[in-house]
């Protein structure tokens, strides 16, 4: 369901992860009612067993309400990752933990396999480009001072860092994408690539390698002083 007002409740894990169903292509009959606007694809929100969507820069929780948010790579295909950075230290409560992972900014961004594919489609003036990123049109890479700017150090304690993978699954993906996207375009056949990518990056997930594909970062929410009110 499309929350439409504040959800009054305190929970211990909030997890966010793109809402497939308000992304993939559809006749405009069959989309889902109370459609917000293109800038605003609502994301999905996982919490105390249930699930609702929401606008990344609005979130439907109270301020201070939730003790950890798990964001998986939404960051980097929604319009306003600054609006949900910002609503991400709204509602995390004080001393409250933020689990990101991301693409990477660095030498194995380029491997990107669906920036890839878009430069192919557009090249080529044949195929559909991705619509995973139609949202934004290509899928964001951040470094680590990326990540500072939108969760800054007076409210964010950076806890751990690192960065994994050697963009293996991108390759396998975009093989994918060539074949059954832009070749010859086979919905099933592409998903059992795509389910065979998904395979190799969490194996790969467990190689940490200084240049890797993706950046995974946790950070705690600093705590307000009691004196001055700024965030310790």
């Amino acid at each position: 369901m499309f929350a439409t007002g504040p959800v009054s409740a305190t929970t211990n894990c909030l997890t966010l992860d793109l809402d497939w169903r308000w992304h993939r292509p559809k006749p405009r009959q069959s989309t889902p009612r109370g459609e917000p606007r293109a800038d605003e694809r609502p994301i999905r929100c996982s919490f105390a067993g249930e699930t609702l969507s929401a606008a990344p820069s609005g979130l439907p929780f109270a301020d201070g309400s939730i003790k950890q948010v798990e964001c998986s790579a939404i960051l980097a295909h929604v319009r306003n990752d600054i609006g949900l950075a910002s609503e991400l230290a709204r509602v995390l409560a004080p001393g409250g933990f933020l689990h990101l992972r991301v693409p990477a900014a660095g030498p194995l961004a380029g491997l990107d396999a669906f920036n890839l594919h878009r430069y192919l489609v557009d090249t080529t003036h044949r195929g559909l480009r991705p619509f995973e990123t139609a949202e934004i049109g290509w899928r964001r890479h951040y470094s680590e001072n990326d990540l500072r700017l939108l969760f800054p150090e007076r409210d964010f304690e950076l806890v751990n860092q690192r960065r994994e993978a050697i963009a293996l699954a991108e390759i396998i993906r975009l093989a994918g994408f060539v074949a059954f996207r832009w070749l010859r375009p086979s919905r099933d056949r592409y998903r059992q690539v795509a389910h065979r990518a998904s395979q190799v990056e969490s194996t790969e997930r467990k190689l940490v390698v200084p240049f890797g594909f993706w950046l995974e970062v946790s950070f705690r929410r600093r705590r307000p002083s009691a004196t001055t009110g700024a965030s310790i």
